[in-house]
């Protein structure tokens, strides 16, 4: 099934097949993610240590669109779920 969604004047066409929540993984319900949210969530994605700034290189790289579920980018974003992670993730080291 491909798509085609209106923002700012600018009409995107992508592949839903294709996209997948970047965060994740699964599909439905998803909105494409333009410059300024691709750079938030691959400077998100190295802070929390994970590999989604990879998999947004290699999706970016295949001329696919970075899509993601609302609830996904808030959650991912959250400044006290980050740091939640983080000490998660020093916790299981030490």
């Amino acid at each position: 099934m491909c798509g085609a969604e209106k923002f700012g004047g600018f009409t995107l066409h992508y592949s839903r097949t294709m996209s997948s929540c970047i965060v994740c993984k699964k599909t439905g319900n998803c909105r494409p993610v333009f410059d300024k949210g691709i750079t938030g969530l691959s400077e998100v994605s190295k802070q929390r240590r994970d590999i989604i700034h990879e998999d947004i290189s290699k999706q970016l790289a295949d001329n696919f669109p970075i899509v993601v579920h609302e609830k996904c980018r808030k959650d991912y974003t959250c400044k006290s779920n980050i740091i939640k992670v983080l000490k998660e993730m020093d916790a299981e080291f030490h």
